[in-house]
């Protein structure tokens, strides 16, 4: 039960390996080809390399609450609509500031083009609403249609979110991409297979011998005694003949051993001292 269950496992780490290194080695395309306005982008294409053109819009500026970095670490990542030059809006995740950070670093004003990589939407499960502390707005997962409601409903938002890139403009701390190696599932998939062999083989060989093998002990017990010879305990029962001469001599002898033989009379000159001289 737990082999099939490692094999499957292992198959889903190496497609997923498979499909992010695959994504990372590919050249950058252009973000409208990945990212549309109709709809989520497909799970496969996820961590592909896409740049695009546009600006910041610092105003809504939004840090996302309850993360982890590669180091698990507590931290907050930072979020920004990109104002593309066809009049679409994107969400960019600028990447990992620290649970202490004060003052963010703002991203560059004017137009630039950005390089990052493709990601979909991280919605909270528990769905908690936005929080905001002074002027800065926290929430707790990444949903482009909840953050730019406006962009969404008038059809310019692009679903979505790309992760920037270290050497892209108002990139901060780098979120990486996940390890790719297949982990430890074969390897135990393997030995599950190797212990269920071992315990069908040694099932087998016990049956086999059950049905076809004389036990041990059966041997044994078949040449311990000839079936003619009495037993240790039959013999000790048998009463040994008395010959006729000694027939007194074993009756006396039984008499003085038995208790009733053993006992003697009372004699009350054993009283006295016998060699005690005697007074008249």
């Amino acid at each position: 039960m737990l082999a099939p269950w490692q094999f499957g496992r292992h198959a889903e780490r190496s497609q997923r390996n498979a499909t992010i290194n695959a994504a990372l080695t590919a050249p950058p395309a252009p973000v409208d080809e990945y990212l549309s306005v109709q709809g989520p982008p497909d799970p496969g294409l996820a961590w592909r390399q896409v740049t695009a053109t546009g600006t910041f819009d610092l105003d809504q500026q939004v840090v996302v609450r309850l993360r982890q970095d590669q180091r698990n670490q507590p931290a907050s990542e930072v979020l920004v609509p990109f104002r593309l030059q066809d009049g679409t809006t994107l969400v960019v995740d600028r990447g990992y500031i620290g649970l202490d950070a004060v003052d963010i670093p703002p991203a560059p004003g004017g137009r630039v083009t950005i390089t990052g990589r493709i990601q979909p939407d991280q919605p909270d499960p528990l769905r908690r609403p936005p929080t905001k502390i002074g002027s800065q707005m926290l929430v707790t997962g990444i949903d482009s249609r909840q953050l730019q409601p406006r962009q969404a409903g008038d059809g310019t938002l692009r679903i979505g979110f790309v992760q920037l890139g270290q050497a892209s403009p108002g990139a901060l701390r780098e979120i990486g991409v996940p390890q790719t190696d297949d982990g430890s599932y074969l390897s135990y998939a393997l030995q599950w297979c190797t212990f269920g062999a071992i315990a069908v083989l040694t099932i087998a060989y016990f049956a086999w011998r059950e049905a076809f093998d004389p036990r041990e002990s059966d041997k044994r017990d078949a040449c311990s005694s000839p079936p003619d010879q009495p037993s240790l305990r039959e013999s000790s029962n048998v009463q040994r003949p008395t010959s006729v001469g000694t027939g007194v001599e074993t009756g006396q002898r039984d008499q003085r051993s038995s208790p009733g033989h053993m006992r003697r009379r009372f004699d009350r000159s054993q009283l006295y001292d016998q060699d005690a001289p005697r007074t008249s």
